[in-house]
Order: C-alpha cells, then sequence, then structure tokens
C-alpha cells in the first residue's frame, strides 16, 4: 500500500505565519500560505499590504510520520498541528485546489461565515473554474461560491455567475 502525502493544518502562534512558512520550506516539507492584497489599516497612510487569508493558519503537505509530526510541531512559532484527539486530521486536497484556483483567478475575496449546510457546486467556466464549494445566491444579480476548510471552520468567499455553477 503506497503512503501519500496529504495536506494539513498548522496553526501559528499570532502574526507568525510567515516565519514558520520560511522554516518550513528550509526544512523541505511542502508549505502554502494563502494571502490576499488588502489596503493596509494605518492612520497616516494607506497602502496595498498581502495579509493571511486565514490568519493564525498555513497549510502544509507531508506524509504524517512521527518525525515529521514531531518536526513541524517544534518549529518555532507553531502551535499546534489542527486535528482531533491530539492526531493532526488531513484536509482534503479538493479544498486546497480550491482556494488556490479562487487566489489565482484575482477575483476580491471576502472572509465569508462557514457554512454545514447548502448546495455543493462546482464551477463549469470562467476563471473560478474546476474550483468546488457551497453556492449562496444573495439578493444580487451574482451568486457568491463559498469555499470552505472544514478542518479549520473557515470560509472565504468569491462572487460567481449563477450561470457558471453546476451542482457537484
Amino acid at each position: 500500500m503506497d503512503v501519500v502525502a496529504e495536506w494539513y493544518a498548522v496553526k501559528t502562534k499570532s502574526r507568525h505565519e510567515k516565519k514558520v512558512t520560511e522554516t518550513l520550506m528550509q526544512n523541505k516539507i511542502e508549505v502554502y500560505y494563502p494571502t490576499t492584497e488588502v489596503w493596509s489599516k494605518r492612520k497616516d497612510r494607506r497602502k496595498k499590504i498581502q495579509a493571511s487569508l486565514f490568519p493564525g493558519y498555513l497549510f502544509v503537505k507531508c506524509i504524517l510520520t512521527d518525525d515529521n509530526w514531531y518536526a513541524i510541531n517544534n518549529i518555532r512559532g507553531v502551535a499546534n498541528m489542527v486535528g482531533v484527539f491530539s492526531r493532526p486530521t488531513p484536509i482534503p486536497g479538493e479544498q486546497i485546489e480550491s482556494i488556490h484556483l479562487v487566489l489565482e483567478a484575482g477575483l476580491p475575496v471576502n472572509p465569508h461565515p462557514y457554512l454545514n449546510e447548502g448546495e455543493r457546486v462546482e464551477v463549469t467556466a470562467g476563471p473560478l473554474k474546476g474550483a468546488r464549494g457551497i453556492y449562496v445566491k444573495p439578493d444580487q444579480e451574482k451568486g457568491k461560491l463559498i469555499v470552505s476548510i472544514d478542518t479549520l471552520g473557515r470560509s472565504i468567499e468569491v462572487d460567481v455567475e449563477p450561470c457558471f455553477v453546476e451542482k457537484d
């Protein structure tokens, strides 16, 4: 039986995401730290900055051996790996890929409350083609695609044309 690398969420200490990402990369561990461009909230000036899409979290792809688990948990700035019963829980690859597709499309992204119910859809055309999530129809012409990371209980939303989605 082949062992396959899986995605896991890593909770970091406050504002340590970048440093932990650098350390993981130096240790040859595949890491995904999704960020989005936002306006800074400084009083004296405003400029666009890169902000964490999921503050306090990043993702690693690895075969979770005891050695890897120990190495990741002992990196300065790591609080723990997210899971249940003291064991990290794998994140489905399609959830990470959907976040990646949304960010690559360059569309505005906003945090959204995590949803347990709603129609699961796949985007079939446009810049988000292939992304999967939950479709929500607000009181406007466009719908919203909600892409979730179940393990974190966090979601993001992005505008999507209703004609571009199909039931998953």
